[in-house]
């Protein structure tokens, strides 16, 4: 995959001033209550990719799993979409 094209995530600052490339990796750094979990559940949402992994611990699993429930899955076997 080529690390030149970037992945826009609809968010314009993140889109303008912290770019992050398709097939790369990003961190949200901040503090308690900064929203740092809110960004990366609309990035999940909302970015133009195909596979999100999201890896947390505690109650940080608690809250992905919220995201799970509200986000349509889909699952694809043998190149067939499945429900």
């Amino acid at each position: 995959m080529d690390l030149n094209e970037p992945l826009i995530t609809g968010k314009r600052l993140i889109d303008l001033l912290f770019p992050i490339s398709k097939g790369g990796s990003a961190i949200i750094p901040g503090g308690f209550g900064t929203g740092k979990t809110v960004l990366q559940q609309s990035l999940a949402r909302w970015s133009a990719v195909d596979i999100v992994v999201y890896v947390g611990c505690g109650e940080r699993g608690n809250e992905i799993a919220e995201v799970l429930a509200e986000t349509p899955l889909k699952l694809r076997i043998d190149g067939q979409d499945r429900p």
